[in-house]
């Protein structure tokens, strides 16, 4: 076995020796005959072997990184049926019916994330069902000279529908029938758990590319029914040019829950794990895992939403030189519920603290430290009050669980009990004015001064609100944390697991975003005009994720959350009591509290230079300027767990993933004259050439960093939920270079300390590659009598066939916390290159020349 950086790893630890297992100290590992890292059969655990033989064998090296590569295509065939009607009733009305029905059934080669996502190309066959009918009815009337009406009425309605394909991933199929469920009714077609053998990119574990099967969510099944009225009235009178409306949508979507109903299985090492043997794979064959994860139940919600909007605006010709356009849109939205009252919602402020859930604390029954039958749990109740016994403890895996008489559903409210059926405070109503103008310096059309404001409403995702139905108490997600699979058969059921939520903040508040812009447009010569203009937006109250119930900064550093059955450690934070002992909440584990509290705004200056087609010839060319700022790039990210507002930009507001400083775009076209007639013209005219030039500054990423045996917990003292930072010691560059192998100075880059907060550095201070490239088209066009015509089209893009680098390596391995030498450079010390995809590395290429003939034949 080898590790993430492609080493050879044979310390395998057997956590019932309670000694160390590392390089230099090997009496703690597995040696079954004498072989360093070989499990003796009697520890081996069938059913995690079985877990592993469902992975197919490696077919591919290239060092560390990646042993297998495939190449399946996807199967998408699609129908589309449209039917219109047009009746034109009299001369002032017109009436208009269509009905679309489409029909489409994808073979999904790798998956997908709702029902089984294959990941570092292992094909998952999926099949997406997507079957789609729209109806709609319009007319359009001429009241009179002046006034006119628009009606439409409409429905929609589509579904996505999920199957697993795959017949090796079933639990019978695969030999996992024995693999324990803490809810055995909840697993649906037989679907095999989420086998988890690496972390996320800040903390991968020593497996970072682990191929694995996300089936823990499947089958999928979502339907989507839309109703919706729309009347527009328009009315021209004098120099007004006024219109009003109303705007009316229903929903309706029942969706199946999204959570591990079919169980997910954790065997990432984790230091922290009693049991761990240091390596995921060993962790899978031993039965150790480090989060075992169950919803109670497969669940089936009805959401709706009401949407009602109504406008009126207003276009006044003031002036021979100003035009005026401002309006009003006035909304009233309600939240997205569930009809079938199944949902929950977690509200902070109804948690009593007096009547929290008592967890089991480790305790050793005679000396401490201890380890294996002598590490037991105790009620906090009577921890140094009486003497730990067999008969007044726990097995210990029960440590960080709820004792039976605890209030589990402390702060959490089923929709309907104790709360409303919405799960938040009622309906929102909001008014958004508009304004603009048109100004003509001259009042013959050479400058023009343009400029605006508005204020956008709009309804959150539905995500935010689907979340709610895996919380309790309608459904249980049961999390247990560092245990084995053997203890977890023998106990059954639900031994009391802290609960995961992912709430809704009470009060629904729609995002807004202000708007604004002011320009002037200038005519030069001939057909040509240039624009300069400043465009800017502030988005507010936008969806973000925050941990609520992350274990505090530096908790784990404190003399009183040590856990004193483990030996003491030269590592900060390596004895902690577990996460679950030092939350906020007690008796819950993750709660990630869907807020209204996300920012960002945008800034930029846009100019262009512009000729319409004139005489065969026109051109444009544009750049923009421009700055993206936000503390959430979108919103599923966590955010920085329990901080105030000002921590929270401190740490996180930084570039947006999609901000591009840079933009510059050149296009034309040139249609050759016509000079000649006859045969000889059939080839020399109409010869058209076009292109597209484009220089784009590149996305910002963000640099990452692996500690061997050092993880969040010993860095920050938390549990991971932000993890800190590499540290910055002079200017690591722009983050790219001309050199694929050097894309930044990696002498800048040091590891971070224990007692971080996570703020050693920006959440994003480099950049990728730019983008450079030329698109090219070449066309000519013949004739053959009237209204035939033959094109034949030469498209070359990326025409100079110009190397295009579009991503970095960014995970730099350093060899420990007191040393900060980095492990996976591509050169060695001597200057040869060893590590092709080494830190620093290019890691992807636009592809190259691409050439495509294209004829064209109207008639």
């Amino acid at each position: 076995s080898v590790d993430s950086s492609g080493n050879p790893f044979p310390y395998i630890r057997d956590y019932a020796t309670g000694l160390p297992c590392g390089p230099g100290d090997t009496r703690g590992c597995f040696q079954d005959g004498g072989v360093l890292g070989r499990i003796p059969q009697n520890r081996l655990y069938a059913p995690g072997l079985a877990a592993l033989s469902i992975f197919p064998t490696p077919n591919f090296t290239a060092g560390s990184g990646i042993n297998f590569s495939s190449q399946v295509p996807n199967q998408a065939p699609r129908r589309e049926d449209l039917l219109r009607l047009d009746f034109q009733a009299t001369d002032n009305w017109r009436f208009t019916g269509r009905y679309m029905n489409t029909k489409e059934e994808i073979l999904q080669a790798y998956g997908t994330t709702w029902a089984g996502n294959g990941s570092d190309q292992l094909p998952i066959p999926t099949l997406f069902l997507h079957p789609g009918k729209n109806y709609m009815l319009s007319t359009t009337g001429i009241l009179n000279s002046t006034t006119s009406l628009e009606v439409s009425l409409g429905r929609a309605q589509n579904s996505l529908n999920y199957q697993l394909q795959n017949p090796g991933l079933f639990r019978a199929a695969a030999g996992l029938t024995g693999m324990p469920l803490l809810f055995p009714d909840a697993v649906q077609a037989d679907y095999i758990p989420w086998l988890v053998f690496r972390g996320p990119a800040n903390a991968p574990g020593r497996t970072g590319n682990a191929g694995q099967y996300q089936t823990d969510r499947g089958p999928f099944t979502n339907e989507n029914v839309t109703h919706d009225v729309l009347a527009n009235l328009s009315k021209v009178w004098g120099s007004h040019s006024a219109k009003f409306g109303v705007y009316f949508q229903s929903s309706y979507k029942p969706q199946s829950i999204f959570a591990s109903f079919n169980s997910q299985i954790d065997f990432v090492d984790d230091s922290n794990n009693p049991f761990d043997t240091g390596y995921p794979y060993a962790n899978a064959a031993t039965g150790v895992f480090r989060t075992y994860t169950q919803a109670s139940k497969y669940a089936l919600p009805e959401w709706r939403y009401k949407n009602f909007e109504w406008y009126a605006q207003d276009n006044w010709k003031a002036t021979s030189k100003l035009t005026l356009d401002y309006g009003v849109r006035f909304y009233y939205l309600t939240p997205q519920w569930d009809t079938t009252l199944q949902a929950s919602n977690f509200l902070p402020d109804k948690f009593n603290p007096a009547a929290a859930a008592k967890l089991y604390l480790p305790v050793c029954i005679g000396a401490y430290p201890c380890s294996g039958s002598a590490r037991r749990g105790m009620d906090p109740r009577l921890v140094g009050t009486v003497t730990p016994t067999l008969g007044n403890t726990v097995d210990q895996r029960f440590i960080g669980r709820l004792t039976p008489d605890s209030n589990r559903f402390n702060g959490a409210f089923q929709a309907g009990q104790g709360i409303n059926d919405q799960l938040q405070n009622g309906n929102a109503f909001k008014v958004s004015p508009r304004f603009g103008f048109v100004y003509d310096l001259s009042g013959k059309g050479t400058t023009i001064v343009r400029g605006g404001a508005a204020l956008f409403y709009d309804r959150p995702q539905g995500n935010m609100v689907f979340d709610m139905i895996a919380n309790a108490p309608g459904v249980l997600v049961s999390s247990l944390t560092w245990g084995r699979l053997q203890d977890l058969a023998s106990a059954g059921g639900d031994p009391n697991a802290t609960l995961g939520m992912s709430p809704t903040a009470y009060g629904f508040v729609p995002p807004k975003v202000y708007e604004w812009n002011v320009g002037v447009q200038h005519k030069l010569w001939r057909a040509i005009t240039f624009d300069l203009a400043y465009v800017g937006s502030s988005s507010q109250d936008l969806l973000r994720q925050e941990q609520i119930n992350a274990v505090p900064y530096g908790a784990k550093f404190l003399p009183q959350n040590q856990d004193p059955t483990r030996a003491p450690s030269a590592t900060p934070g390596a004895t902690a009591l577990p996460d679950d002992l030092l939350r906020p909440y007690p008796g819950y584990n993750n709660i990630r509290l869907w807020k209204y509290d996300g920012y960002g705004n945008y800034h930029a200056l846009q100019t262009s230079l512009n000729r319409r087609f004139d005489n065969g010839v026109m051109f444009g060319v544009f750049y923009v300027w421009s700055k993206a700022l936000t503390i959430n790039n979108d919103d599923f990210t966590a955010g920085r767990p329990n901080a105030s507002a000002a921590e929270v930009r401190r740490a996180d507001y930084s570039y947006a993933s999609y901000d591009r400083p840079h933009n510059f775009v050149v296009n034309f076209v040139y249609q050759t004259p016509k000079v000649a007639s006859g045969g000889l013209g059939a080839i020399a005219n109409n010869w058209q050439i076009s292109g597209i030039y484009r220089w784009t500054s590149g996305r910002p990423y963000t640099v990452n960093f692996s500690i061997p045996g050092i993880g969040a917990a010993n860095l920050t003292g938390s549990d991971g939920n932000q993890n800190a930072r590499v540290v910055l010691t002079c200017n690591p560059g722009s983050g790219w270079s001309g050199d694929p192998y050097k894309q930044l100075n990696t002498a800048c880059l040091a590891p971070p300390q224990p007692g971080s907060d996570g703020t050693e550095s920006a959440r994003f201070f480099v950049r990728n590659p730019p983008i450079n490239n030329l698109d090219l088209s070449l066309s000519k066009r013949f004739t053959a009598g009237k209204g035939v015509a033959l094109e034949v089209r030469l498209d070359a893009f990326n025409a100079l066939n110009h190397t295009q680098f579009t991503g970095v390596n960014a995970t730099v391995n350093f060899r420990s916390l007191t040393d900060p030498t980095i492990t996976n450079l591509p050169y060695d010390p001597s200057g040869n290159l060893v590590r092709n995809n080494g830190f620093g590395t290019i890691n992807g290429v636009a592809p190259p020349r691409t050439l495509q003939l294209v004829t064209r034949l109207t008639f």
